[in-house]
């Protein structure tokens, strides 16, 4: 009786082991993404920044201060002056 009770019970620890595991890799799963998307978002903002940057440098070296001002408030306008300028 005593082996039977010891096997249930080893099998109950086990199960418990495996269900933390998984438990456990999820969580750290769940963390990566986490972390994998802060560092995406901060690469994207980081290139707008530099890529408009850039574009205010032509538009200022071009003396195109009205097109600058626009650019700043209007998306679709802002998108014409890139692919204008080539700024990828």
């Amino acid at each position: 009786m005593c082996k039977a009770l010891d096997e249930i019970y080893e099998s109950g620890i086990a199960v418990g082991r495996e269900q933390g595991e998984k438990a456990g890799e999820k969580k750290g799963e769940k963390r990566g993404e986490k972390r994998g998307e802060k560092r995406g978002e901060k690469r994207v903002e980081k290139r707008g920044e530099e890529r408009f940057a850039a574009l205010s440098e032509r538009l200022l070296r071009d003396a195109r201060l009205e097109d600058l001002k626009k650019a700043v408030s209007d998306r679709a306008y802002r998108g014409r002056l890139y692919r204008e300028y080539r700024l990828r």
